[in-house]
């Protein structure tokens, strides 16, 4: 009887993992984390002066 529940906890997990919504969480956290990134990237070439180098519609 235990093992059965066992087994059935792991398949909750699995079908967890199957999930679309976790792909769509991961790639957003990895797009946003590439996007701030490259304007920090930016900003320290720039030496801090934002408004020279990206353009205000963008910050």
């Amino acid at each position: 009887m235990k093992l059965n529940k066992d087994i059935s906890i792991f398949t909750k997990a699995e079908n967890v993992w199957k999930d679309k919504d976790w792909k769509k969480i991961i790639l957003f956290l990895l797009v946003m984390t590439l996007v701030s990134v490259t304007f920090n990237i930016l900003i320290i070439k720039n030496g801090g002066k934002i408004e020279e180098n990206i353009p205000y519609a963008v910050v």
